[in-house]
């Protein structure tokens, strides 16, 4: 594996979670589980923003992504001196310009408000260091605009309680 350049960034890798609850039971009673599995491409921080980092990450639709890599000797990001894997297939893709409120609403509050009716649910979050997963799922506590799911999510169960 070549080295990598210091020039070129992941991109704001990526931290996944996924989520699972009890969604129905079936005629012998067995209950029935629902995974969903979304990835979050953060934004860059301001270090990436400073090195004027490039996107990695290439978002074919809202499901797909592909990533960028360097070829063998390549040591910038050039349309030349790139591959892309072969496409990863999500529930769900939040890019970079993503809200903290978009992931929230469109991945994780069904689970929360399946729970305030009675049902188990799963929150995690996977990926490794620097991916985004604090910042995911923690984000600054006291902004609503940049607190993360489990902020949001305490503050829908209190409401629904």
């Amino acid at each position: 594996m070549p080295p990598r350049s210091s020039t070129v960034n992941a991109g704001g890798a990526a931290a996944a979670f996924g989520g699972s609850k009890r969604s129905s039971t079936g005629g012998d009673g067995a209950a029935t589980v629902s995974l969903k599995v979304v990835l979050r491409v953060r934004p860059f921080n301001s270090t990436e923003k400073a090195m004027q980092s490039r996107q990695a990450v290439n978002f074919v639709n809202d499901k797909t992504i592909k990533v960028q890599q360097l070829q063998a000797g390549a040591t910038e990001a050039t349309e030349d001196g790139t591959t892309t894997t072969s496409p990863f297939v999500f529930d769900k893709v939040f890019d970079m310009n993503s809200t903290q409120e978009e992931v929230y609403r469109d991945s994780v509050e069904d689970i929360v408000r399946g729970v305030l009716a009675g049902f188990n649910g799963t929150v995690f979050a996977y990926g490794q260091s620097g991916s985004g997963k604090t910042h995911t799922m923690g984000g600054v506590l006291k902004d609503p605009e940049h607190m993360g799911v489990m902020p949001r999510m305490i503050q829908t169960l209190f409401t629904g309680v």
